[in-house]
């Protein structure tokens, strides 16, 4: 899966900066910092980014956050369900089903949608019409 990285500690180090020091600085807790550093966070407040790079005299958000591509699957059946672009009335009764997975467009293919809770005829059709437009 694609993710964001943030590599702030690798800053730090090359620049001989504690995170205590980083957060005297910064005026941010040192919790708030500590996390940062050691990528232990979900979210990054936008102005703790700003007083973190301002801090540190950095100009580029590279130097902080890293994008990190997923690398795309071989098979194009193992793509996720996702890229189909059902509508969500469709969409989320397929990830709520607990009892079938429905991950992958394979799964989808062998999964049987009669049985999965809020998928109705509509719905199969719909998402009959988004496979095949998805192969094509």
């Amino acid at each position: 899966m694609s993710e964001i990285k943030i590599v702030l500690d690798q800053v730090l180090k090359s620049r001989n900066i504690s995170v205590n020091e980083l957060a005297r600085i910064t005026g941010i807790r040192y919790e708030t910092v500590y996390n940062l550093a050691n990528g232990k966070v979900e979210r990054v407040s936008l102005p703790h980014l700003a007083r973190i790079m301002a801090a540190l005299e950095l100009t580029a958000i590279t130097n902080v956050l890293i994008y990190e591509a997923a690398a795309l699957p071989e098979d194009p059946l193992d793509d996720p369900i996702e890229l189909l672009d059902l509508p969500p009335a469709v969409f989320y009764p397929l990830r709520r089903c607990y009892y079938q997975k429905t991950d992958t467009i394979r799964d989808l293919l062998g999964a049987d949608l009669k049985k999965v809770p809020g998928i109705g005829p509509k719905h199969r059709e719909t998402i009959r019409l988004a496979l095949e437009k998805y192969r094509s």
